[in-house]
């Protein structure tokens, strides 16, 4: 006699996406924000004029309470052909109280060729990817390793899920 299986199919994983423009972009250092010419449109973010040190770049990052981070897309162009011309890219949460700040995701360019075509980077090995919003703001950073106009951030997506309840 044939068995006959009545395991309910698992629904399915919906997934969630957080999209961060690069208008939002802020810089970091205190010391250049005044002085540096850079650019935040709707579609890219760059430093306009060169700058021989790193600059670092912040976009707040609100995620719903209890989502579970799976990956995170950066999109950027890189015309440059400096070794020194590189973006890296980290998704950081940071406790409120302590002021301790962990790296949850993170890419680089480091090691690509220069082209000038919009291209994407991902990570899908997100650290610490339960949000908790009671303890912890959110933020991805950029560093660029010097100012170039060659560099663009171009924005990025934060795929998510949400608790099933």
């Amino acid at each position: 006699m044939a068995q006959t299986s009545f395991r309910e199919a698992l629904p399915a994983k919906k997934y969630y996406y957080y999209s961060l423009s690069p208008c939002a972009a802020q810089i970091q250092n205190q010391e250049i924000a005044t002085t540096l010419i850079w650019c935040a449109q709707i579609d890219k973010f760059w430093i306009q004029s060169s700058y021989p040190n790193v600059i670092q770049v912040n976009l707040p990052v609100n995620l719903p309470p209890n989502a579970v981070g799976q990956s995170v897309v950066v999109y950027f162009v890189d015309e440059g052909n400096a070794r020194n011309e590189v973006m890296d890219f980290f998704l950081t949460r940071h406790e409120m109280q302590t002021g301790n700040q962990n790296v949850m995701a993170f890419l680089s360019t480091k090691k690509l060729p220069a082209l000038a075509a919009r291209r994407k980077l991902e990570d899908t090995t997100i650290s610490y990817s339960s949000i908790d919003n009671h303890k912890y703001s959110y933020s991805l950073q950029i560093q660029f390793w010097q100012g170039s106009s060659n560099l663009k951030f171009c924005g990025a997506k934060i795929k998510y899920t949400l608790p099933t309840t």
